[in-house]
């Protein structure tokens, strides 16, 4: 990437000029994996700068009309892939305007027909949304998005898997906040609240386990994007056990859970991902499951 981006630096054609934001989507995109995300983002907005004159009217003029559409599809999928960037790097509301910014560009260019390119903009405006605490507003883009990649790609592909943990991700969050406002200041407990959150903790289990098994047939089953799946499903099935009144159900919730996240620990030790590790130690901590803690921090014999 790094040398295709030097290879068209000096060239003012506009082709040459779309090229070069191509390398430099790719360059963010490496970058971003490696964890890079100031200089991925860099290089994203040094795309966008040298989009910008061929999206003109006398740039445009320049160009002929499928080059011309060629340009503002990329300035769509730049907007997009930034957003997801900026959300890596912890920048939610620069993250969210930009990624309002891509869905508006994708829905202008494509419609409001479903399009992989308008999925991947919802997806990253979902990310940003809710760690803005935009709950709703992130359920509804990365829906919008599952139901584009399944009407697309099928509903056994990978990026569908990814809309279905995004959904699931935020009806878990929705739970949480219907959990707290269950509860009132003297300890009086709203039914309503509680049912509204068992329904939402069933469905995103249900969502979980169809992106678990998405993910296990299509990259095997110990891949990192499984193992983050099957976190994510344990966290849902010990927070659903904490709202089921019957003792017995509640243990068998929290026994299912136990046998996900045992799983999770497998491949993560298998691929010597002891800060992963630390992270689950804690979470469980949090969740106030002490023994299962103290039992992951034993040296494996």
């Amino acid at each position: 990437a790094e040398l295709a981006v030097q290879a068209t630096a000096s060239c003012t054609e506009p082709a040459a000029q779309l090229a070069a934001a191509l390398a430099l989507r790719a360059k963010g995109l490496i970058l971003r994996e490696q964890g890079s995300y100031a200089a991925a983002i860099a290089a994203h907005y040094q795309a966008l700068q040298l989009l910008e004159p061929l999206l003109t009217e006398q740039g445009a003029h320049a160009m002929s009309g499928d080059c011309s559409r060629e340009v503002r599809l990329e300035q769509v999928l730049q907007l997009a892939e930034l957003s997801g960037t900026l959300d890596y790097a912890g920048q939610h509301q620069e993250g969210y305007d930009q990624g309002c910014r891509a869905v508006r560009g994708a829905e202008q260019l494509l419609g409001r027909l479903p399009h992989p390119v308008t999925a991947l903009a919802l997806g990253a405006l979902g990310y940003n949304c809710r760690m803005l605490g935009k709950l709703e507003e992130a359920r509804e883009n990365h829906s919008k998005a599952l139901r584009m990649r399944e009407e697309v790609l099928g509903r056994r592909h990978l990026e569908t898997s990814m809309s279905l943990n995004q959904v699931a991700l935020t009806r878990m969050d929705l739970a949480k906040q219907a959990l707290a406002r269950a509860v009132d200041g003297k300890g009086a407990v709203d039914e309503a609240h509680q049912r509204h959150a068992r329904d939402l903790l069933v469905q995103a289990e249900m969502e979980l386990k169809e992106s678990l098994d998405i993910r296990k047939a299509g990259l095997g089953p110990h891949q990192p994007l499984v193992a983050n799946t099957l976190r994510n499903l344990w966290q849902v099935q010990l927070l659903a056990a904490k709202g089921i009144p019957e003792a017995s159900e509640a243990a068998a919730k929290r026994a299912k859970a136990m046998v996900v996240l045992a799983e999770e620990v497998e491949i993560r030790r298998a691929r010597h991902q002891t800060q992963k590790i630390n992270d689950i130690i804690k979470e469980l901590r949090q969740l106030g499951c002490e023994e299962a803690a103290m039992a992951l921090e034993k040296p494996v014999q």
